[in-house]
């Protein structure tokens, strides 16, 4: 702080350079091994959902399974299956926790959405066609038991939107959202792109679990 011209104060503050937070991380519960077998051995994870109980239910891609343990790791009950019948799924690929503690699940290719009791299994479902989608579920289950999903419109033109459910599934609101953000195709968010040494080929994968955001307008 000093003094300009007699009166004039000038203050001057200089924030105190950037502190890289320090993160650790402490494994505290482990399910499963490697080489192990059974309804802790996972085929690839599409959804986990902690209760209120601190049980928590994993959904397993492969055998398209919901697997509810304890708090403890040990497992309890298995509830569906891959099929297109009563409590089965084809293609989930989410799993969501209602203020009920009820189980949600999207099947785009069921083209459904199953609701599921953690100790009873299968409730109800209802039809749920899905215009856009990815490796894992990117909708979010709200306080008011609301589903909100990014998804598109059609078109022409095609917008991006983000659509609201009512607690039956259906349909209650289309909100615009903004355009896709221009990326760089060589790094594009959430996906590792590579390419052969020659040029020649290349391709994407996707990065499990990457975070996202949707900005509402």
């Amino acid at each position: 702080m000093d003094t300009l011209g007699g009166t004039t104060v000038r203050v001057v503050h200089q924030p105190p350079g950037a502190v890289a937070p320090e993160w650790s991380l402490e494994e505290v519960l482990r399910v499963g091994t490697i080489d192990g077998a059974g309804p802790s051995s996972f085929s690839g994870i599409r959804g986990l959902v902690v209760l209120d109980d601190a049980r928590f239910a994993v959904l397993d891609d492969v055998s398209q399974e919901i697997r509810v343990f304890a708090p403890d790791g040990t497992h309890i009950v298995t509830h569906g299956r891959k099929g297109g019948g009563p409590g089965e799924f084809e293609a989930a690929y989410g799993l969501m926790r209602d203020s009920r503690g009820q189980l949600w699940v999207p099947d785009y290719r069921n083209a459904r959405m199953s609701v599921l009791d953690p100790d009873l299994g299968m409730l109800w479902s209802a039809p749920l066609q899905l215009l856009s989608r990815g490796f894992i579920w990117r909708g979010a289950m709200l306080d008011s038991d609301h589903v909100w999903k990014p998804s598109i419109t059609l078109g022409p033109p095609r917008t991006n939107v983000m659509r609201v459910y009512d607690q039956k599934s259906v349909l209650i609101d289309s909100l615009a959202l903004p355009p896709d953000p221009d990326v760089d195709p060589e790094d594009p968010p959430g996906v590792f792109a590579w390419r052969s040494p020659d040029g020649r080929s290349g391709g994407y994968h996707v990065v499990p679990f990457f975070p996202q955001g949707e900005t509402l307008i």
